[in-house]
């Protein structure tokens, strides 16, 4: 195996991606295999799991070095690595891993970043400051102020000024929007396995984006309850009630959030969303509603970019233990 093979591995809450990966540089991938694993949370024997995944690979028992990211560097993961504080210069952030070894692999694990926010108190991600680094190495151009949007469970709004992390906020729509959908009263009959085959129906994901743009006093609190209304004095089939209510939920948090933010830094350009197609394809179309530009880019990809990066400059880090 080449000296410049790697493994890189995106390791969250619910999922493992590894990805074995060689040659890449600033704008070019060339990832040679991958492998799906079970997240942190679905996990208790991480070098078992790690093995058992790695083994998944072209090549796979030659030495090689791994570079990981996301929430299994956390408290609850394999080697608690904690937080590089904002503003993140990427050198440093890529130093401050926890390296190890398991068998012939040499492993690092990124530590995660903390922010002071606007609010006074502390802000946490961890695995999206990889996907921002991943998308400067590629799409994103350095240099002056733009603003990031990684939506998912925990939505990261990140700040970037010439290059490096400032500070970032987190809103919970996502996660807000799987209890509302479960837990409410806003949706009684949920056919979510339904919803999840048709997609998102646009025209009511528009209609419950709609209401927030058009009513800029309307709080989300009581947008909410519109989903309810609407229901009962209508009808719709449950996927469309669904829909209408993710317009809702996204477009609180581009209003609350992301419009916040570009007007307090005063952001010309597009906002970037990096993630899953269709969600980012959702936070694009609400971007849009409120005359904000957007470009989506593809979440794994960025990734990849990141972490390749973050290995580049850990290749001759020292071994710290041995597992």
């Amino acid at each position: 195996m080449s000296a410049r093979m790697t493994i890189l591995a995106d390791w969250g809450t619910t999922r493992l991606r590894l990805y074995l990966c060689d040659g890449l540089d600033r704008r070019a991938s060339a990832v040679l295999g991958r492998a799906n694993g079970p997240g942190v949370r679905h996990s208790s024997d991480f070098e078992q799991v790690f093995l058992e995944c790695a083994g998944q690979l072209p090549a796979h028992a030659a030495a090689c070095d791994v570079v990981m990211a996301g929430m299994i560097g956390s408290n609850i993961g394999w080697r608690p690595t904690g937080y590089v504080q904002c503003p993140v210069d990427w050198k440093h952030y890529a130093a401050s891993g926890h390296a190890f070894a398991v068998d012939d692999y040499r492993i690092t694990v990124l530590p995660g970043v903390s922010s002071m926010n606007e609010f006074g108190y502390h802000d946490i991600m961890r695995g999206e400051e990889v996907q921002v680094l991943g998308a400067l190495q590629g799409d994103v151009a350095e240099g002056g102020c733009q603003l990031f949007c990684l939506p998912g469970t925990h939505t990261k709004w990140a700040l970037v000024a010439n290059g490096n992390l400032q500070s970032f906020a987190t809103s919970i729509q996502g996660e807000l929007f799987d209890i509302l959908c479960g837990h409410s009263v806003l949706i009684p009959r949920p056919d979510l396995s339904h919803y999840r085959d048709a997609g998102v129906q646009d025209a009511a994901f528009d209609e419950g984006v709609s209401l927030l743009v058009s009513h800029a006093d309307l709080s989300f609190a009581e947008a909410l309850f519109a989903v309810r209304c609407r229901h009962v004095s209508g009808d719709p089939p449950d996927a469309e009630a669904v829909s209408y209510l993710s317009g809702i939920v996204v477009a609180a948090d581009v209003r609350d959030v992301g419009q916040r933010l570009q007007r307090r830094f005063k952001i010309d350009g597009p906002v970037w969303i990096v993630g899953e197609e269709t969600l980012g394809r959702l936070y694009g179309r609400a971007l849009s509603a409120f005359g904000i530009s957007a470009r989506v880019l593809d979440g794994d990809a960025c990734s990849v970019r990141g972490l390749y990066a973050c290995s580049q400059r850990n290749l001759r880090r020292p071994v710290h233990d041995t597992g």
